[in-house]
């Protein structure tokens, strides 16, 4: 208890924001406590050269390895998870968790059949392409489900032979006709 009320201090103290889920909650934890115990190596090595402490540089060599592996293994997992800083990681982890939560694989024999997400981010307007493989029907229903679980709004819905496009952002501003002719402003 007291050591989650430190680590929340902490995380306040450096501007760390997560959001309220278990999972990402759990990141930040990994990535605080992984960056101190790199820290902490580096300034134990750091002691040891100073006070002439003898240890083997090969002991040296692994401490240093293993505190930046257990660094860059939580970064890596903080990266690609959904609260990731970077917003194309973050879309990559919702479109993943997106398509386990629907049948995305079906085994024919030896051939299995599976859905592809193409997707892209720009000026704040994400624009995913659907290649399903004829495994899913009512594409237009899964474009409203998708609109939901990203909570973006759905601008545009395509479909073309083989695959399906999504444009989400925000919705451009309503223009009511008798406003306009009020103020005469176009």
């Amino acid at each position: 208890m007291k050591l989650n009320y430190i680590l929340v201090k902490l995380m306040n103290r450096l501007k760390i924001i997560i959001s309220k889920r278990n999972s990402s909650k759990a990141y930040a934890y990994l990535f605080i406590l992984s960056s101190f115990v790199s820290v902490l190596a580096f300034v134990f090595l750091q002691l040891t050269n100073k006070y002439s402490l003898h240890l083997s540089i090969q002991s040296k060599i692994v401490l240093t390895a293993l505190s930046s592996l257990i660094f860059f293994e939580i970064l890596f997992l903080y990266l690609f998870s959904k609260s990731s800083p970077i917003e194309v990681l973050a879309l990559r982890a919702k479109l993943k968790k997106f398509t386990q939560l629907l049948v995305k694989k079906i085994e024919y024999g030896n051939t299995i059949f599976t859905v592809e997400w193409r997707y892209q981010i720009k000026d704040s307007r994400i624009r995913i392409e659907l290649y399903s493989d004829g495994l899913i029907e009512d594409k237009s229903r899964l474009g409203k489900q998708l609109s939901e679980y990203l909570r973006m709004s759905l601008i545009s819905f395509t479909e073309e032979d083989y695959k399906s496009i999504y444009t989400f952002g925000k919705q451009p501003p309503q223009l009511n006709g008798l406003e306009i002719l009020e103020n005469e402003e176009i």
